[in-house]
């Protein structure tokens, strides 16, 4: 009997793991298999299978839902930002360049570079794109036109890249001699 029980338990996984529709085990058929196998207590289980579209819509999610609603961080540095705050979220830069033609400092660190102007950041610049940009916090690749869910269409088409506006601030992707991502730079539109 217990050879039996095992045997349709067995078949049970089998079909449970080979699509089949939705395999339920009811509470009367899990107290039986504790009797059977010398458990003193009868106890009950209930099991269902998740649908396949169930699984899908956990892995998946529609274009419209990854487009950006605002451009606030690129590579983890805000336009909101002091100095103050700069510091404490990156630490020292690599390098301090002071522009005095048009008043920017520029704090250089190894994935992004801080422009700011009176003490505030007033322009993000990424140069050395690897495998991608984060924005918002969210990892977008730039190879293969990964960041359309993301970004969309651009707003502007300019002859060295594309410009995604999500007032009041901007993305612009430099585009190289191969028509491929160079630089990134996140600004406020009104300000610049």
């Amino acid at each position: 009997m217990r050879t039996m029980l095992s045997l349709w338990i067995l078949l049970l996984g089998l079909t449970a793991s080979t699509g089949q529709p939705d395999v339920s085990v009811t509470p009367a058929a899990a107290g039986l298999y504790a009797g059977f196998a010398g458990l003193g207590s009868q106890q009950t289980a209930l099991w269902t299978q998740p649908s396949r579209t169930q699984a899908l819509d956990s892995y998946s999610r529609k274009p419209e839902k990854l487009r950006l609603e605002s451009f606030q961080t690129l590579n983890g540095v805000s336009l909101d930002w002091s100095r103050e705050q700069l510091l404490q979220a990156k630490g020292s830069p690599d390098k301090i360049v002071k522009d005095e033609i048009t008043g920017y400092t520029e704090y250089r660190y190894p994935d992004v570079t801080a422009g700011l102007y009176e003490d505030a950041v007033y322009y993000v610049h990424v140069d050395a794109i690897r495998q991608g940009i984060r924005v918002n916090g969210q990892f977008i690749s730039l190879k293969n036109n990964g960041m359309n869910p993301y970004f969309g269409e651009p707003d502007y088409r300019a002859e060295d890249g594309d410009v995604y506006i999500r007032q009041p601030n901007a993305v612009k992707i430099y585009r190289g001699e191969t028509g491929l991502p160079a630089a990134v730079d996140l600004f406020n539109e009104f300000t610049s």
